[in-house]
């Protein structure tokens, strides 16, 4: 017999034939590759997917397989990192410039020119920005609208509430108010506005 020679009934015999028939084996090795292949890849994907960094992801998956990717998979995306965007593929890319191509353009309606309307002509016009709207201003300035009956031109006053008043006179101006007599419903009433509420302030013809 052999020096080196070692009987099957010895446990240590049996162990060393089995732990060196496992990766002696050329099938043994197939399937080993193949299942350490199929583990990097399920990390590589699960990184791409979860916005992981695919060395790590892979790196940890090398020391536990399929465990490392599973937990990769359960944790939720990082924040400030979003999906990449859609790529579109030639094909598709193709297919709609030849549609648009071969598609005929319809004729676009060319737009009617309008007709210019009359815009009303404006004697005298007064801005906040401007003018300084107070007593003085509508007892100096406007001293022609402060007579008892309507001179043949509209004070149009606009106010900071989108309100606007077609008066025909000055009723009276005080310290912090003044008074217009005003067209509502073709009836004549006074109207009482303050000065901080006015914006502006044009003048017009009445037969303008």
């Amino acid at each position: 017999m052999p020096g080196d020679f070692v009987p099957l009934s010895d446990p240590n015999a049996k162990q060393t034939s089995l732990f060196g028939g496992l990766f002696v084996s050329p099938i043994s090795i197939f399937f080993y590759l193949l299942i350490l292949g199929a583990n990097f890849h399920l990390a590589r994907e699960v990184a791409d997917c979860r916005r992981r960094s695919r060395k790590l992801v892979c790196g940890l998956s090398f020391l536990v397989p399929f465990i490392v990717p599973l937990v990769f998979m359960l944790l939720p995306v990082p924040e400030g990192k979003t999906a990449p965007s859609v790529v579109r593929s030639r094909v598709a890319e193709a297919a709609t410039n030849a549609v648009t191509v071969g598609a005929v353009q319809e004729p676009e309606p060319q737009a009617i020119p309008e007709e210019p309307q009359s815009q009303p002509v404006f004697s005298s016009y007064y801005h906040r920005d401007q003018v300084k709207f107070n007593r003085n201003f509508f007892v100096t300035e406007l001293m022609r609208f402060n007579r008892s009956v309507p001179i043949g031109e509209w004070l149009v006053i606009r106010t900071n509430n989108e309100r606007e008043y077609w008066a025909g006179r000055i009723v009276k101006a005080e310290e912090e108010v003044v008074t217009f007599s005003v067209v509502v419903g073709g009836i004549w009433t006074d109207q009482t506005v303050r000065y901080y509420q006015i914006t502006e302030i044009f003048i017009q013809s009445i037969e303008g």
